[in-house]
């Protein structure tokens, strides 16, 4: 099982969160936390406290590295709009 924390680059207004909804199809997908909805405001992530989800993997190592570049990838969909 390997936990990946999803991080905000800044603090701001985060959209888009359609982005990520494809991570309910990751065939390695375990579990899937994100406390968030478009509008919301996320502090910068700078350890897992301020992260803004956790989503668990879980499989073979291959099939794990193959999802994780894939929810990186979503995550770098996400707009966090700052000040």
């Amino acid at each position: 099982m390997v936990p990946v924390f999803l991080n905000s680059p800044a603090e701001g207004i985060i959209s888009n969160l359609e982005a990520i909804n494809k991570i309910a199809e990751l065939p390695t997908l375990l579990n899937k936390f994100v406390w968030l909805q478009n509008g919301d405001k996320v502090p910068q992530t700078v350890d897992y406290l301020t992260s803004i989800g956790i989503i668990a993997l879980a499989g073979d190592k291959k099939s794990i590295v193959a999802d994780y570049k894939k929810i990186r990838n979503m995550e770098a969909e996400l707009i966090i709009q700052t000040n």
